[in-house]
């Protein structure tokens, strides 16, 4: 007799878990009734995921099987998320020929190497800023090549200015005076004042070319590194199912083309002095996504070792509107916060940089304030 293929399993019920699900298996969506689609659509949006979540559900092909309201918001996140990656096409274009009469190689990163090297992670992707890495040592050519471009510095404030060219990574963001993109240009993977410094110039060398002359992207392994490193030493979480959902991506592309990939991943992690976030990768990507990334051994980066910490963790991968989200979450999300602060400045820098930002907020609060009380009071009599 035939055996019969195993029940599938009930999906979840709330929508902060029902989401990943979806993600890792968009072949679901059917078993939805329009309530659940309900709370479902907005919490994508809010998690930045709507335009994957189409995407996945389209290639699927079972969009046309959805109830009417929901299908019309995901192929709207779908053709967004289309229209906004013909325009990062164009800008790497505008970008490559500004910087080509240097001779700078320009090696994307994020999102945009994502889309241009047209991986899975680019599937319905959305960004805010086109990242880029150039030599250090060529930083002040590229700055003025932009600026001669079209693109000008956002930082207004001397201590922000300041801020980014003594400590950080990256260059102020620069806006284009027409078009209004922003991008960010990269020196190094993370701050300078970083626990775990990451020099760009290994990713550059192992970069590869795309369509666009002058034009390369990380390796698949460099990829994964550097989304690791950002999401879980970065501390910045409100986006971080989609951000997770690109490294299980990744991680899945790399498991079905190449069977030691994993072996180049781990001695790139080596190498960088960043096993840890990576390892918190690999565990958090595979039980979130485990049909996404596949078979793969995680007994290294086993919770066990870091119990609060990834319990912490898996709470912040489950998305919430801003109105639903639990206390405890709240707190778990300001603690990975200072965390992320204080793996990328020294304690006292740190302290030194809270305390400015602080007052710079509560000057700002009073001269509004001011401004308010020397407002003329609207006449009552008229």
């Amino acid at each position: 007799m035939t055996a019969m293929p195993p029940l599938l399993s009930p999906l979840p019920t709330t929508p902060s878990r029902l989401l990943p699900a979806l993600l890792d298996d968009p072949r679901r969506a059917g078993e939805l009734d329009g309530a659940t689609w309900d709370r479902l659509i907005p919490l994508a949006r809010h998690a930045g995921v709507l335009g994957r979540l189409g995407y996945l559900i389209d290639a699927a092909g079972l969009t046309p099987a959805l109830p009417a309201a929901p299908a019309r918001h995901l192929r709207s996140a779908l053709l967004l998320a289309q229209r906004h990656q013909r325009e990062v096409h164009f800008e790497i274009t505008e970008l490559a020929a500004a910087l080509r009469p240097l001779g700078v190689p320009l090696v994307l990163l994020k999102g945009a190497a994502y889309v241009q090297a047209a991986l899975p992670a680019g599937w319905g992707r959305t960004f805010q800023d086109i990242d880029f890495c150039v030599p250090r040592a060529r930083l002040a050519e590229v700055e003025n090549a932009l600026i001669i471009a079209g693109w000008h510095p956002t930082e207004k404030n001397a201590y922000d200015r300041g801020y980014y060219r003594r400590w950080m990574h990256e260059i102020p963001p620069l806006r284009h005076a027409v078009r209004g993109t922003v991008i960010d240009v990269h020196h190094a993977l993370t701050p300078l004042t970083a626990r775990r410094p990451v020099d760009a110039a290994a990713l550059m060398a192992r970069a590869r070319p795309t369509a666009i002359d002058g034009v390369r992207h990380p390796t698949l392994a460099d990829l994964v590194v550097h989304s690791a490193v950002h999401l879980f030493d970065g501390g910045e979480f409100d986006r971080a199912l989609r951000d997770l959902s690109d490294i299980a991506l990744l991680l899945g592309e790399g498991r079905r083309g190449d069977r030691g990939w994993l072996e180049t991943l781990a001695e790139v992690a080596r190498a960088s002095g960043v096993e840890k976030p990576v390892a918190h990768a690999l565990f958090h990507a595979a039980r979130l996504f485990p049909l996404t990334v596949g078979p793969l051994d995680t007994r290294a980066a086993s919770p066990q070792k870091r119990p609060i910490l990834d319990g912490i963790l898996t709470q912040t991968f489950w998305p919430n509107l801003p109105a639903d989200q639990p206390i405890g979450a709240r707190l778990g999300n300001a603690f990975l916060y200072i965390r992320g602060h204080a793996l990328r400045m020294p304690p006292l820098l740190l302290a030194y940089h809270f305390a400015t930002k602080i007052s710079f907020r509560i000057n700002i609060s009073l001269s509004k304030n001011r401004l308010r009380e020397n407002l003329p009071k609207a006449n009552k009599d008229v």
